[in-house]
């Protein structure tokens, strides 16, 4: 009898690490999207602008262009299109506004019809010499660039960057309004004689002076950034 109570035990306590072992399926984590998206050549970057929203702003998007720290390219005349950081109620049409309820607007204590809290900095993977960005105030607006890749090649002309880019924001500034505000720099790899080897490392934001170490490595970049203007309200 006590043999078969001690055979039991043993075997009970043998099945129990196997239950404790089992792998289930669960959920995928946004965590684990967003690290496909970047493998994918995917970038996202935001920037929260939601001590704004008592002022409504234009923010005119700039893309500058530098070849090593020679400015080669700046569109700020060519693009007057801006986006809105917010559309208040006495903006809109009056037959449309006398159908709203306070829960269809951002904040109706305010008369603040529609909010942007946010501006998003999309890059798209590159596609054969172009990258396309996407600078983002939703739900309010949106506008996308193209930048031209160039290719990087090895002092002896053997080795190709394969226009490889790479991206990063820049650090916490202070807002002005009618200053040009840099946000993400998007730039070429360099080639290292020390490894042989066209890279993209060092500073993970980049000063808004471009005195960053990183900076003085890149031979072609473009720098998004976006100049704010304080609109007058209806």
């Amino acid at each position: 009898m006590w043999n078969r109570i001690l055979t039991s035990l043993v075997v009970a306590a043998a099945t129990l690490p196997v239950a404790a072992q089992t792998i289930k399926p669960v959920e995928a984590p946004v965590s684990t999207y967003i690290e496909l998206l970047k493998d994918c050549g995917y970038d996202a970057y935001s920037f929260d602008i939601s001590a704004l929203r008592d002022t409504t702003y234009f923010f005119q998007v700039i893309v500058k262009e530098y070849e090593g720290d020679k400015l080669v390219g700046d569109d700020s005349k060519k693009f007057p299109y801006a986006l809105r950081s917010r559309n208040m109620l006495s903006n809109l049409n009056p037959k449309f506004r006398a159908t709203l309820k306070p829960e269809d607007m951002a904040d109706a204590e305010k008369g603040i019809f529609a909010l942007a809290e946010r501006i998003d900095v999309g890059l798209l993977p590159p596609a054969d010499s172009v990258r396309r960005v996407g600078i983002m105030m939703r739900p309010l607006g949106a506008m996308y660039r193209e930048l031209n890749l160039k290719e990087q090649f090895s002092p002896d002309g053997k080795e190709s960057s394969g226009r490889a880019y790479a991206a990063r924001p820049f650090k916490l500034q202070n807002f002005k309004a009618g200053e040009f505000i840099p946000l993400v720099l998007v730039g070429s790899t360099w080639w290292d004689p020390q490894i042989n080897f066209f890279r993209f490392c060092g500073d993970s934001e980049i000063d808004p002076d471009l005195s960053s170490e990183i900076v003085k490595n890149i031979p072609h970049y473009y720098v998004i950034g976006v100049v704010a203007t304080k609109q007058q309200d209806k």
